[in-house]
């Protein structure tokens, strides 16, 4: 099945928390942890599933980053690299969000994003995604939608 351990209770998930940014958010036990400076290409031919929590600092308020965001969208698609398949606002937390449905072909990768606004303290960006094995797919899969579902939903701020 596409849904392949993941379930919509998030009880026996693990907690990351940021102090210096005020949030703390739950991922799923099996997956590992580890920081990096950059996303990672994904052109590997087996399945995958993996999160990402980014921070962007407050430089910009959270329209103007939505904005840049949005031209850099439009950018994608006009070379052909990103078909996006929904987008628009979304609550997370109680707090102001959007969030994107898109295939990248440059990461060969299903992809839902999730901006929140976290300010002054940061924007926080949460991306799933999903890739090998796609051949026959059309959009994100029902199982990456809950998992995406399930992780924005356990978002929140801290003191």
């Amino acid at each position: 099945s596409d849904d392949t351990g993941i379930i919509a209770n998030v009880s026996g998930w693990k907690t990351y928390r940021s102090e210096k940014y005020g949030f703390e958010i739950k991922y799923p036990a099996d997956f590992e942890e580890y920081k990096s400076l950059r996303e990672f290409g994904a052109l590997e031919s087996r399945a995958y599933r993996e999160v990402f929590v980014n921070i962007i600092p407050p430089s910009v308020n959270f329209r103007e980053y939505l904005d840049a965001l949005t031209r850099v969208r439009a950018r994608g698609q006009r070379d052909g690299r990103i078909v996006i398949f929904k987008k628009g606002a979304k609550a997370v937390s109680g707090r102001e969000g959007f969030e994107e449905e898109l295939y990248d072909s440059s990461i060969n990768s299903f992809v839902i994003r999730t901006f929140a606004d976290f300010t002054p303290h940061a924007v926080v960006s949460i991306t799933v995604r999903e890739g090998g094995k796609l051949e026959g797919k059309t959009g994100v899969s029902s199982g990456l939608r809950r998992l995406s579902d399930g992780i924005t939903s356990t978002l929140r701020r801290v003191p």
